[in-house]
């Protein structure tokens, strides 16, 4: 796995979006990794089917594979390359492949892998820092319940001012009924982890201080 990042569908190359609407991909936002090698392999599991979209970024064109519902089976063919195909291959600088899998009763999943060399020409200019108590807070409001929430930013000093930061400077948005998620930047800069991993210690941060 490479570097991850997360941008905005509507911000990619047309030959990215039309290869992740191909899927019936319909997020706002998708992790994108870069790196030189990859497989498309997948395991669809039950109830799910893989997929793997290979697209040159600079003519458009595609290729579409499809794996077996439910993964690999007796009844797969050995020439289905997702169902078959554990190899890795380069990711050439022009070229992108997406994976993922639909079924379950849920949306698509899918993520984009590119060339390293690729990558710094998807991303957006701002590369901002921020602090273990905002990165935590981040975490919290990508990967807890709303209902857990609270438990997990209680210990968490000025929490309501930290928040409404977060908000004014596009890391989380708050619908008019007080709904707060994170956004595409809130998901690039909270790190790698999540709230579980820095709970007890940051908890025991803020007691100290």
């Amino acid at each position: 796995m490479g570097i991850k990042q997360y941008l905005r569908v509507s911000d990619l190359p047309a030959s990215l979006r039309g290869a992740l609407e191909s899927v019936s991909y319909a997020k706002v936002d998708i992790a994108v990794e870069a790196q030189t090698e990859v497989s498309i392999r997948a395991l669809g599991g039950d109830g799910y089917q893989a997929f793997a979209v290979i697209v040159n970024l600079e003519t458009g064109q595609t290729g579409t594979h499809w794996g077996s519902w439910g993964g690999p089976n007796a009844f797969s063919s050995d020439t289905n390359p997702v169902d078959a195909d554990g190899r890795m291959h380069a990711i050439p600088v022009n070229g992108a492949a997406i994976t993922g899998r639909r079924g379950g009763g849920r949306s698509v999943l899918a993520t984009i892998h590119v060339h390293p060399d690729n990558l710094a020409k998807l991303l957006p200019g701002d590369t901002s820092e921020l602090s273990l108590r905002e990165r935590y807070v981040l975490h919290v409001y990508d990967g807890i319940k709303s209902s857990y929430r609270a438990e997990y930013l209680r210990f968490i000093k000025g929490r309501d001012a930290l928040v409404m930061s977060l908000v004014e400077r596009g890391y989380l948005k708050r619908n008019s009924n007080g709904a707060t998620q994170i956004t595409t930047a809130g998901k690039n800069a909270r790190g790698d982890g999540n709230a579980d991993r820095y709970r007890w210690d940051l908890e025991k941060m803020e007691s100290a201080s």
